[in-house]
């Protein structure tokens, strides 16, 4: 259905007490959020962070400790790939609920250092 006054969306729009939401496609969504959002530098500072913790065992040693001693809800951080470009999300969600003990790790492992 195609044309000024014929199209569906139009219709339904329209209607009087309309409860249906209209989304663009996947394909449109992702080109959409793309343009609209850079998270490439976010990205990158959240892999170089998890990566801090990652890539020395003796630190991901210390911080898998660190969160059983305070207890927190999660007793690790997930580890970004670029092969599984969904993992992103993940990893952005879960950096961000253990914002406050990575930076209590950091803190105390600095403080214990000097």
């Amino acid at each position: 259905m195609t044309g000024k006054n014929l199209d569906f969306l139009d219709s339904k729009q329209n209607y009087p007490r309309n409860n249906v939401v209209f989304l663009h496609c996947v394909m449109h969504q992702d080109a959409l959020s793309k343009s609209a959002l850079n998270m490439k530098p976010m990205l990158d500072a959240v892999v170089k962070l998890v990566n801090a913790i990652r890539s020395r065992g003796l630190t991901h040693r210390q911080f898998r400790d660190f969160l059983q001693f305070v207890q927190s809800e999660y007793c690790d951080v997930l580890y970004y790939t670029k092969v599984k470009w969904l993992s992103a999300g993940c990893v952005f969600e879960r950096v961000w609920q253990l914002k406050d003990d990575i930076v209590s790790f950091f803190h105390e492992k600095q403080c214990s250092a000097e």
